[in-house]
């Protein structure tokens, strides 16, 4: 691909061959965002279209195995320009690549069955370049495929439940919990206790609740 790139032939371009990290780095040059008036570059823009239409249309994915869920997190919250509809569906298909790669080298059938995500949204974890926020999610996110409760928690001053359906794309499950609600403290507290009370209601035996574990992504920093 770099060659193509280098030589000025992006029109030749075989995207089943650009790499995970290729594609999440170049994205943009490939959609030629900087409007380069050279006829290879319209030409593999079009051609890119094309290629994740079908991929849309075909229900597969793209490879992804090599990237971090964080990087695709920190894609769609903090984008370097408009975010098209290209945009969103490589992101989408390049997270369902990273997915599929997990899930067939996970060490059994129940890998991550029986966990439960507790994401923090509060305001320390957008220090650090923004990675411990993007983590969280991102972690939070991948544990959350896995799991047959399909819930997550948010947690910062007020705790809430994440429930998203399945058909959700992985693009809307992060717009989903970057919009929920964040405060200037994180109570983990109130997070057991809502945890608590969900069980109480569905009448969750200890013997069931014991199968289960929190996977809390935070930077620590609790009440």
């Amino acid at each position: 691909t770099q060659v193509h790139m280098c030589k000025r032939t992006w029109d030749v371009i075989n995207f089943d061959h650009v790499t995970a990290l290729t594609m999440y780095k170049n994205k943009d040059a490939f959609m030629n965002k900087k409007e380069i008036k050279e006829e290879h570059r319209y030409i593999c823009k079009s051609n890119l279209e094309e290629y994740i239409e079908k991929k849309v249309k075909q229900e597969k994915s793209m490879k992804g195995k090599t990237l971090l869920p964080h990087q695709l997190v920190k894609n769609i919250i903090y984008p370097n320009g408009d975010m098209d509809e290209t945009n969103i569906n490589i992101i989408n298909l390049q997270w369902k690549g990273l997915v599929e790669h997990i899930r067939k080298n996970g060490n059994d059938d129940n890998f991550l069955n029986n966990c439960i995500s507790c994401i923090d949204v509060s305001p320390s974890m957008y220090n650090s370049e923004v990675l411990p926020f993007t983590s969280a999610i991102g972690m939070g996110l991948m544990a959350m495929e896995f799991s047959n409760v399909k819930r997550a928690f948010t947690f910062s001053e007020v705790p809430q439940w994440i429930e998203m359906d399945e058909a959700n794309s992985f693009y809307e499950k992060v717009k989903y919990i970057q919009n929920t609600h964040w405060g200037a403290t994180t109570d983990i507290y109130s997070m057991f206790e809502m945890l608590l009370q969900v069980c109480l209601e569905n009448n969750v035996t200890n013997q069931e609740m014991a199968k289960y574990s929190l996977f809390i992504f935070s930077d620590m920093q609790f009440n």
